[in-house]
């Protein structure tokens, strides 16, 4: 989440705000950070920066993900850059981060589509479903024919539950086989 946000000021400031941290959080970081309640207050106005020792409390603090963890760095180095060349240099490793959590949030997405009842009911109505789901995570199970030598059926039936598998959207083929 915190790569939606352009400033790490902003990411902090929305943090502290939330419900999460409850009445006093500036002065519970204040505390975390071993740091005056002002200094918080200066660093969020945008009239001082936080250290990189900072960032590795906030992120303690905050409970923040080594990813997440990883931006809050990259952003306070990006602020407090000295030159727009360095500013630019960490802008497009934050970029690249970002790129990159978007992409996973994108599969993962597509991976828990949610289903109707109906087709739940069709996915867990033949156990062969089930099974040949999982067979194609094998890399060594790379058709149909594989599939159902491995799993003791007939080559028609796992074709059938790859068809409905593609239809719930739980697999896709590609070149190299589903």
């Amino acid at each position: 989440m915190i790569e939606t946000f352009k400033h790490y000021r902003d990411f902090i400031k929305n943090a502290l705000d939330s419900d999460r941290f409850g009445r006093g959080s500036r002065a519970q970081l204040a505390d975390h950070l071993g740091v005056q309640n002002s200094f918080i207050s200066l660093v969020l106005s945008g009239k001082q920066d936080f250290s990189l020792e900072h960032a590795i409390k906030i992120a303690e603090f905050m409970n923040l993900s080594s990813d997440e963890t990883e931006i809050l760095i990259l952003m306070i180095q990006r602020d407090r850059s000295g030159s727009q060349a360095l500013k630019k240099q960490f802008q497009k490793m934050i970029d690249r981060w970002a790129e990159k959590r978007n992409e996973i949030r994108n599969r993962v997405k597509r991976e828990s589509k949610e289903l109707s009842e109906s087709e739940l009911n069709e996915y867990y109505s033949d156990w062969l479903h089930t099974a040949v789901h999982m067979a194609v995570r094998n890399e060594h199970l790379k058709d149909a024919s594989m599939i159902a030598s491995s799993l003791g059926v007939e080559t028609k039936s796992v074709r059938h539950s790859l068809d409905v598998l593609e239809r719930l959207g739980f697999i896709e083929k590609n070149k190299n086989g589903w």
